[in-house]
């Protein structure tokens, strides 16, 4: 299980991850180096929140939202 925060926490087998290379300058080594990550996520499938929960992510998160209803959230940094 994953935390999001004190009430909320995710089992890991409604996790992806996704690895792979960084864009942007860094020479070389950025195009050798799996440095980003993206998290993929089904809220419709998940166990974890309630149908208007998932709608309220829906509306909150649209633009992270996939058409086939995976919210990605990637980080390239840290």
């Amino acid at each position: 299980m994953i935390e999001i925060d004190k009430r909320i926490w995710i089992p890991k087998r409604e996790l992806e991850f996704k690895f792979g290379t960084s864009s942007g300058p860094g020479g070389q080594h950025v195009n050798k180096v799996e440095t980003k990550v993206t998290l993929l996520f089904h809220v419709q499938s998940s166990s974890v929140f309630s149908p208007q929960e998932k709608e309220l992510l829906h509306e909150r998160l649209s633009t992270r939202i996939s058409k086939n209803g995976y919210l990605r959230v990637s980080s390239s940094k840290f």
